[in-house]
């Protein structure tokens, strides 16, 4: 059951919707809904500039384009603040059933997790969702995956990248180089930004399974496009303090604490500015508040597009904010560092700049700000780079992957 501390957590947060959200799915308990596509994700991807979901912004604009039906729902944030779609039906009541359900309903019952999770929603659906039909289900972050294919075993589910898939993300590949079992007992399809990351999932993989279950649609990327000429001022810092390992992030606001103490001689004398933008998912828990007391930092609090739009380098420990400093021609001094896990770049997708340690990172900073042919020709080789790994959002891969037809023009 529901503990007396997360009944007073959920009241004293302010964005959560269940109060439209019990009206939404009690008042269509009984009205026939058919929808070609059901798109699912947490709040706290509504990330971009407008505050919206830009993984789902670009295929909602494909589906409307060929008059392809659809029904977004939104997963509450239930630890931290998010900005809420007004578009997108908010799933809180659902969520919250979901989760008296799971304390009601031993595990022990059952097989696994994922069975537990298709029994909730074969409940749930009898009361709730006798009347809804969906052919396909896309999701962030594996997001709900078992309720949906408990909902409708017929259904197809996909799972749309939402950053880098490398050979230990557990999400995708399990230690022992299978296939995790919420993605293969939910026959779970994974759309994919590029040909490289396809590769990855089946080199690392002991079966043929993502041979069959992934499809290369691409992503759009906003701002595409290589500065020539920057200004060698800001150097934009993507922090990566997300709360995932208490330990992990705290050492690590002390070790950039002390690399920024180091230096700040040369950052001053050479009148550079380090940008700082934190990780989406930052908690307040984690002060990071000393990084900022510096002459030279500053956090930015706008869109990452902002911050990239005035820096000429960019640092980070593993961020894959890489992608998108080198869609612009910016590139990342991957910091190598405890915990970090920036060896990833060069090993499994060929990031044509090594990691460095503290020094080495001072010596190219120098380097990138006084030899311009030097950069320009570091700028080129990771924008190239980024084209080598990301394809444009195709529609036609899109639709085909859904088995969904094209207007015809």
């Amino acid at each position: 059951m529901f503990s007396v501390k997360m009944l007073k957590k959920l009241t004293k947060l302010k964005n959560l919707k269940i109060g439209s959200s019990i009206l939404f799915f009690v008042k269509n308990a009984t009205r026939k809904r058919s929808y070609n596509i059901i798109f699912y994700y947490p709040a706290h991807f509504n990330r971009a500039e407008s505050k919206k979901n830009e993984f789902f912004e670009p295929l909602y604009e494909i589906c409307e384009q060929h008059a392809i039906s659809y029904l977004i729902l939104e997963e509450p944030e239930l630890d931290r603040a998010t900005t809420r779609s007004k578009r997108a039906v908010p799933f809180d009541f659902i969520l919250i059933l979901i989760f008296f359900l799971r304390k009601a309903i031993p595990l022990k019952r059952f097989e696994n997790f994922q069975e537990r999770d298709w029994h909730i929603a074969d409940k749930i659906k009898n009361i709730l969702f006798r009347k809804l039909h969906y052919d396909n289900v896309i999701v962030l972050s594996n997001s709900m995956i078992g309720f949906f294919h408990g909902m409708d075993k017929q259904a197809k589910i996909f799972d749309y990248q939402h950053g880098i898939i490398y050979p230990y993300h557990e999400g995708y590949i399990s230690k022992n180089r299978k296939v995790p079992e919420h993605i293969y007992k939910n026959n779970v399809n994974l759309l994919l930004y590029g040909q490289l990351f396809k590769e990855i999932l089946s080199e690392h993989t002991d079966s043929d399974y993502y041979n069959h279950h992934t499809y290369v649609i691409g992503k759009k990327v906003e701002g595409k496009e290589r500065k020539k000429s920057p200004d060698k001022n800001n150097i934009l810092f993507s922090l990566q303090i997300a709360g995932d390992e208490p330990d992990r992030d705290l050492n690590w606001i002390k070790l950039t604490y002390e690399f920024l103490n180091k230096y700040s001689n040369f950052f001053i004398s050479n009148e550079l500015k380090i940008i700082f933008k934190r990780h989406p998912r930052y908690s307040p828990k984690y002060d990071d508040s000393s990084l900022y007391s510096f002459e030279f930092t500053q956090l930015h609090e706008g869109t990452l597009k902002s911050a990239l739009d005035n820096c000429f380098l960019h640092i980070t420990l593993f961020s894959t904010v890489v992608f998108d400093a080198a869609a612009r021609g910016i590139p990342t001094l991957l910091w190598d560092t405890t915990d970090s896990k920036c060896f990833l770049y060069p090993e499994y997708y060929k990031y044509p700049i090594n990691p460095t340690g503290d020094e080495m990172m001072i010596e190219n900073i120098t380097n990138y700000v006084k030899d311009a042919q030097l950069y320009d020709d570091a700028s080129k080789k990771v924008y190239n780079w980024f084209n080598y790994c990301y394809t444009p959002l195709k529609e036609d891969s899109f639709l085909n992957a859904l088995n969904l037809r094209k207007i015809q023009e």
